[in-house]
């Protein structure tokens, strides 16, 4: 998500592509994501490695990933960015580059654990380390201004942050080599009747449409954080407050896991769940009132709120999707 905050702004005031063409670029690509994610799921099912059906892809993904990324952002300087079509493939493969990572990343928690509680605890890490990527992703736009004017800036930023993202999802590839992993079922059952089997499962499909809806509605909100910081309260320098708002958010989810952690002792994941997301929608619908008047303590303190709920969505729904699937 923090790297929907930068690809929009990219588009339109870097590479100049009209605002409505932009966003049919990433509503574009975005349906590419929805494709995707199923289809690599059912290649990660039928993988059959020395290294597991998962981990492989941990490190493809971060290949592939990291490399679209130096392309996207490198565009400006290339001829890809006199053809929409490539701007918008180079767009799409920084999705697949993560949709080949996370899908097998995501399904790997139920293959490790089998404690319900126990799995929570090992989120709850997960999480933490999200937050520390945030703050990372959504610097990127102060990066690329203090690295350069435009293009060149979004350029050597591009270099540093497609190298690291390599690193680090390589890095989960080597962590997980004395994991336990699942051997392939042999029993070979097709595409469509995998789905229908996925979608019977009520709690699971219930869950698939919430995650489906608040993560929609979160790319779509972080897209034009940008704009509504430059645009709407006024800063000139978007990329500092940016990571200001991303910092407390990152300090304020950090904090909350051990209270969402010791919550779901007491209520149950779903009702843990239910609260974290109320608070988070409460937090986000305040950006109705955001204006140049806007003082910084309301602004620290919409991000403190969102920050705190988006710990418990993230550490909720992230545990009970391989609660789920049992």
């Amino acid at each position: 998500n923090s790297f929907a905050a930068l690809q929009l702004y990219y588009l339109t005031n870097v590479l100049g592509i009209a605002i409505a063409t932009a966003s049919l670029v990433l509503f574009v690509a975005k349906i590419w994501d929805w494709i995707a994610n199923p289809l690599m799921g059912l290649i990660s099912d039928r993988t059959q490695t020395r290294w597991g059906r998962r981990r492989p892809y941990l490190l493809l993904g971060g290949f592939v990933a990291g490399g679209a990324f130096i392309v996207f952002f490198t565009s400006a300087l290339t001829p890809i960015s006199g053809a929409l079509v490539l701007v918008a493939l180079s767009l799409a493969l920084v999705g697949t580059g993560y949709t080949i990572f996370n899908v097998p990343y995501m399904a790997m928690p139920s293959e490790l654990v089998d404690d319900y509680k126990e799995r929570t605890k090992m989120i709850s890490w997960r999480v933490f380390f999200i937050g520390i990527g945030t703050m990372v992703g959504v610097s990127t736009q102060r990066m690329a201004e203090l690295l350069g004017d435009g293009a060149e800036g979004y350029a050597r930023m591009a270099l540093y942050v497609g190298a690291s993202i390599l690193v680090f999802m390589g890095w989960t590839f080597w962590g997980t080599a004395g994991g336990r992993a699942h051997a392939r079922d042999r029993q070979s059952v097709p595409f469509f009747e995998q789905l229908r089997l996925g979608l019977q499962n009520k709690p699971f499909a219930a869950l698939l449409g919430t995650k489906f809806t608040q993560l929609f509605g979160l790319f779509t909100s972080t897209a034009m954080s940008i704009f509504v910081v430059k645009y709407v309260l006024g800063k000139e320098n978007p990329g500092e407050w940016m990571i200001l708002f991303t910092l407390v958010s990152f300090l304020a989810q950090t904090a909350s896991i051990p209270l969402w952690t010791r919550m779901t002792k007491r209520f149950e994941k779903r009702a843990t769940y239910m609260v974290a997301t109320v608070m988070f929608s409460v937090a986000s619908l305040t950006w109705l009132l955001a204006s140049p008047d806007e003082s910084m303590e309301f602004f620290c303190l919409r991000a403190t709120i969102k920050g705190f709920a988006a710990g418990g969505l993230l550490l909720m729904g992230q545990s009970m999707l391989p609660d789920t699937i049992e």
